[in-house]
């Protein structure tokens, strides 16, 4: 039975713009024959898809166009103006037009707490506005958008907005996980695809992809871990293309076995991710073998079968490690 808790109060269409409803409503349909029939699911990918867009409009400027900076305390990963719009562009749909009783956790402007007449909220909005964004000020075709949401700690739909690739996922506990076809302008526009993690029985001849940045910190473990892996399983191709949420996304779809995250900025990195693969009848979890939490600093999901083959070779490579920042 869905929760009462997470069910939105019925949004009435005259209460927003025609454009606004349109563009967080209109794939409803292809939504509702894919099973997710919770508004909240359709706000989610609403949100996302707008965040997208923001992407979108912003790819290709020059580094000052951009108005690129670095954080310190992200380890001097870089910002953009299109990570900015993007976030803002969430919030305002989340929080400032539909659920101010909703808390908001988004990568650029932390916690947005919401209230409502018990006090805390128990719904929480993890977002990441625009993940790989080195790869976006490259001119790379790789970025995505992350949003999940728990309630009272426990998730109930995700999705993942993959602006390049036209496409978008969709994710509630216990419904699955699909992909949707967009258009240019992000909306959807045909029926989804259920989504199912590959079904190889060993990492032999498959694919992980793993997290892009290395540093003095991911660098030793890391190379211990595929020299390990490699010497158990035989050859195995690696991929890295600059987006944990994109290539969660890779995984959950089949293109990959496994998905390594040693970069963790923050839970919105694993959130949305983690609900699709495992939605999609994989596994993802920490280096403990538990779902993931706010501490978890790496990251596998994918395969069952293989995650319980190198999780002894991960745990030993990266002991003591302590994040990349």
């Amino acid at each position: 039975m869905r929760s009462a808790a997470l069910s939105p109060r019925i949004i009435p269409f005259n209460f927003m713009s025609e454009r606004f409803s349109q563009e967080i409503f209109s794939p409803r349909e292809y939504l509702s024959r894919a099973g997710f029939s919770d508004q909240i699911t359709g706000i989610a990918s609403g949100a996302a898809r707008v965040g997208g867009r923001k992407i979108l409009k912003r790819y290709g400027l020059s580094p000052e166009e951009l108005h690129t900076t670095l954080k310190p305390e992200a380890g001097m990963s870089p910002v953009t103006a299109a990570d900015l719009e993007s976030e803002e562009a969430i919030k305002r749909i989340i929080h400032t037009r539909l659920f101010p009783d909703h808390t908001i956790n988004a990568e650029e402007s932390g916690e947005l707490k919401g209230k409502n007449n018990e006090g805390e909220s128990n719904i929480v909005w993890y977002v990441d506005p625009l993940d790989g964004t080195i790869s976006f000020t490259r001119e790379q075709k790789y970025s995505s958008v992350g949003i999940a949401v728990y309630e009272k700690g426990q998730p109930k739909l995700a999705t993942i907005c993959r602006p390049f690739q036209r496409e978008t996922l969709v994710a509630e506990s216990g419904k699955g996980a699909w992909v949707f076809p967009l258009d240019d302008h992000l909306d959807i526009v045909g029926d989804g695809k259920r989504l199912s993690v590959s079904a190889n029985e060993s990492l032999k001849d498959g694919i992980i992809y793993i997290d892009g940045v290395f540093n003095h910190k991911t660098a030793a473990p890391t190379l211990k871990m595929l020299e390990r892996l490699s010497n158990s399983v035989g050859n195995f191709g690696l991929r890295s293309i600059g987006t944990n949420i994109g290539q969660q996304a890779e995984v959950a779809e089949g293109r990959g076995d496994l998905t390594l995250t040693t970069a963790v900025g923050g839970f919105y990195d694993l959130a949305a991710g983690s609900l699709i693969i495992e939605e999609a009848g994989g596994r993802f979890c920490g280096l403990d073998g538990q779902p993931i939490n706010s501490n978890t600093q790496v990251a596998i999901g994918g395969n069952k079968q293989i995650i319980e083959q190198v999780l002894p070779i991960l745990q030993k490579s990266y002991e003591g490690y302590q994040g990349f920042k």
